[in-house]
């Protein structure tokens, strides 16, 4: 760090760490990397005045394996669209003078979030700012680094199987096939960009994860067939009528991890870079021939072929 460094008042600011945070801190510098991020939403001013549109962004970021923390930056709505396009996930950043607060577990605000293990949450404003920091092993390190157990992710086929009883499921599986990035118009009047991802695992040939965040669109363009695996949170576990099967969506609490460095990780890997993929077409054409059970649905027909 600087240590010239100081706010927009000339105070000089002091370099914390996430574990040493405090409520009652003011003038802090913050040092780690984005791991996840959200799209920025623009929102109706409460003022009763005419003003200029107003925004917030959410972001994830981590200084150590076992501290991370969410962070929300409000603002006018091109500074904080700007910013956002600055920063993708993988940078490692500085928060200059943010507001520090006690999360409220039982803020609605906490089911659109990644779970995370700081006790606090982080407000940027535009007396705060977000600049470059120099891009360090420490740090790159920290993105394959899963941010829950991977031993105790939802196999697939569990997913397949008793789909209707999960909610939201952590899943470990490796890259099958990508779809075509879509747009798709909201009942908002808005056009977002969507796509689906093929992953499997030991127990299930196919899984369809459909990716709604940019950054995690952008990112996939990376990800490729039996030599990627990743590690996905909280996925939206749905039923579709079009797949004849259980499927996955990405949602706000979503953290992707990439090449996760676990043992679970590795033998999916190892699994994947042999798995007999055709094998489990001709199993899968049997099951579809099969009627579907009032018990259970009928499983998929296909994924993405290659």
């Amino acid at each position: 760090m600087n240590q010239n460094q100081t706010n927009a008042g000339g105070s000089a600011l002091k370099r914390v760490e996430l574990k040493d945070l405090d409520p009652n801190m003011s003038n802090v510098l913050i040092v780690g990397i984005i791991i996840a991020k959200q799209r920025p939403k623009v929102f109706e001013s409460q003022r009763s005045e005419p003003s200029a549109p107003r925004a917030v962004w959410n972001f994830t970021l981590r200084d150590s394996l076992q501290h991370y923390i969410n962070v929300c930056y409000w603002g006018p709505s091109e500074l904080i669209f700007n910013t956002n396009e600055k920063f993708s996930s993988g940078a490692v950043v500085q928060i200059l003078n943010p507001n520090i607060t006690i999360r409220k577990l039982d803020d609605r605000s906490e089911q659109y979030h990644p779970m995370v293990t700081s006790p606090y949450k982080l407000s940027l404003t535009e007396k705060s700012a977000i600049i470059p920091h120099v891009q360090t092993e420490f740090f790159l390190n920290l993105l394959n680094y899963p941010t829950k157990p991977t031993a105790v992710f939802v196999p697939i086929h569990d997913i397949h199987n008793r789909g209707g009883s999960i909610q939201f499921a952590d899943v470990l599986g490796a890259i099958r096939g990508l779809s075509q990035i879509r747009s798709i118009h909201t009942r908002l009047n808005e056009v977002i960009q969507a796509r689906e991802v093929e992953v499997f695992d030991h127990t299930s040939h196919c899984l369809r994860v459909t990716l709604w965040e940019p950054d995690l669109i952008e990112r996939s363009n990376n990800w490729k067939a039996r030599t990627t695996v990743i590690f996905l949170t909280d996925l939206r576990i749905e039923w579709s009528n079009y797949a004849h099967s259980y499927v996955a969506k990405s949602t706000g609490r979503t953290i992707v991890t990439e090449s996760p460095r676990s043992k679970e990780a590795q033998m999916l890997l190892d699994y994947a870079q042999t798995a007999p993929i055709a094998t489990f077409d001709i199993v899968e054409q049997l099951v579809t021939s099969m009627p579907a059970s009032k018990t259970y649905p009928r499983l998929h027909r296909s994924c993405f072929k290659h």
